[in-house]
């Protein structure tokens, strides 16, 4: 063989064995940012915002839990660019499985002041577009 050939024969066989070792080109899966609203009716006036955060499989297929953010009263907050603590951090979980909201809040109605933590779970569907953002709206309405 000459060395030419065999030059190009072993870039070759690099080329194809890095396609195969490399984690990113081995692995890809459709992802959606979440977007939760809280539009709780009984949430005390003095403590509107709710603590929300989400767990789910991202996009790498590996389970992930993000950090606590707040939501206000009537407002949204998106689990992407989000900050907390002076960080940004971006979340993305996968479609076609379950995310987990949990949320924290303090009610207050004619007959009830306490602190109540729920799950809500949410399943993304295969069918949500790549990329795209998915709402969440608690209580689910």
């Amino acid at each position: 063989m000459s060395h030419l050939k065999y030059k190009a024969a072993t870039v070759a066989l690099g080329l194809v064995a890095a396609s195969v070792l490399t984690p990113a080109a081995a692995y890809a899966a459709s992802a959606v940012k979440i977007q939760v609203c809280n539009y709780y009716a009984d949430t005390d006036p003095a403590h509107s915002d709710i603590n929300v955060r989400i767990s789910g499989y991202n996009q790498n297929g590996t389970w992930t839990e993000s950090k606590t953010a707040k939501v206000p009263k009537n407002g949204c907050k998106t689990w992407f660019g989000l900050q907390v603590d002076g960080a940004s951090y971006d979340y993305w979980w996968r479609t076609d499985q379950d995310v987990r909201i949990w949320n924290s809040r303090v009610i207050h109605t004619s007959t009830e002041f306490a602190s109540k933590v729920q799950t809500d779970v949410r399943h993304v569907p295969a069918s949500a577009s790549d990329g795209s953002t998915r709402r969440a709206n608690l209580p689910n309405q």
